[in-house]
């Protein structure tokens, strides 16, 4: 959802109902506070490789999208005009 074109409001509505359920929305409730950047960049790189499922999104994602993207920092692919 946060890597396509979704309205704020259905992320909005999904995250509080993970939150209200207990489902993990930090990278530390899965008990990954102390991850390295450089660890989550070789995650990227991995679910952005040929053939990943996560290239069936509706925006090119590219392994630095990904990162900010976990990390807050890129709030909507779908809706930014910066290119990484």
């Amino acid at each position: 959802m946060f890597l396509g074109d979704k309205p704020a409001n259905l992320i909005d509505t999904v995250f509080n109902f993970s939150q209200a359920v207990g489902l993990p929305t930090t990278l530390a409730d899965i008990g990954l506070e102390d991850v390295s950047e450089a660890d989550l960049l070789m995650v990227a790189e991995a679910a952005c490789a040929d053939g990943e499922s996560i290239h069936n999104e509706p925006v090119e994602v590219t392994p630095k999208r990904w990162l900010l993207q976990l990390k807050g920092l890129y709030p909507n692919f779908a809706t930014d005009e910066h290119s990484l």
